[in-house]
C-alpha cells in the first residue's frame, strides 16, 4: 500500500468551460508543484483525472497542510490508495486500516464512487460497517463519533486518514492583467 494525497479543485474550475477549464487546472496544477519545491518537497508525482488531482510522494510529513494553502484547492485528504479487483478485495484491506481508529466509538462509513462497478456506495459501506462493527461500540448513522470515508474511483480504492480545507477560491496568475481607471 503507499500514501497519497487526493486534491479537489475549488468549485469555481469545473463551472468553465471545456476550453477553458484545462488552462485552469495546468495551472493549479502547476502552482501546487512549485509550493510543493519551495517547501523542500521534490519526490512528486501529481495526475487529475475527473477534476481530481492525485499526488504520490514519498514523504508523507506536512504534505496536506502545503498543499491545502494553495489557492485553487478545495480540500486535500491524505489517504492510502491501492488498485483493486473486487468488493470483498476493498473491505479485506479496510478491516486493518480502520479498525484501531473506530475502537470504542461509534461510527458511519461513508463511501464516494466513480465509473463502473457490479456494486453501489451502500454495498462498500454497508460490508465495510459489518467487518468494523466488532471493534467498535456501534454504528450511529446521524451523530457519528468517527467517520470512516472511502473512495473508489474507476480501479482505485482510497482509504482516507485526515483531511484539510482548502482556501478555495481560483489559482493565483490565472486572472492575467488588469487596469483600473478613476
Amino acid at each position: 500500500m503507499m500514501y497519497c494525497y487526493i486534491i479537489k479543485e475549488s468549485s469555481e474550475i469545473p463551472l468553465k468551460s471545456h476550453r477553458t477549464r484545462p488552462r485552469f487546472e495546468d495551472k493549479l496544477l502547476n502552482n501546487i508543484k512549485q509550493r510543493l519545491k519551495a517547501e523542500g518537497f521534490e519526490d512528486v508525482k501529481l495526475s487529475i483525472r475527473e477534476g481530481v488531482i492525485t499526488l504520490i510522494t514519498k514523504s508523507n510529513e506536512r504534505v496536506g497542510q502545503v498543499v491545502s494553502e494553495v489557492f485553487g484547492v478545495h480540500k486535500v485528504c491524505k489517504a492510502i490508495c491501492k488498485k483493486f479487483s473486487s468488493l470483498d478485495e476493498i473491505v479485506r484491506d479496510a478491516e486493518p486500516i480502520y479498525r484501531d481508529i473506530v475502537k470504542g466509538k461509534k461510527f458511519a462509513v461513508r463511501v464516494k464512487r466513480a465509473g463502473v462497478h457490479d456494486f453501489t456506495s451502500l454495498d462498500v459501506a454497508a460490508k465495510v460497517g459489518e467487518v468494523l462493527r466488532k471493534y467498535s461500540a456501534g454504528v450511529n448513522l446521524s451523530k457519528p463519533d468517527v467517520t470512516v470515508n472511502i473512495e473508489v474511483r474507476h480501479d482505485m480504492v482510497y482509504y482516507i486518514l485526515e483531511c484539510w480545507e482548502g482556501v478555495k477560491g481560483l489559482p493565483l496568475g490565472i486572472e492575467g492583467r488588469v487596469i483600473t481607471l478613476f
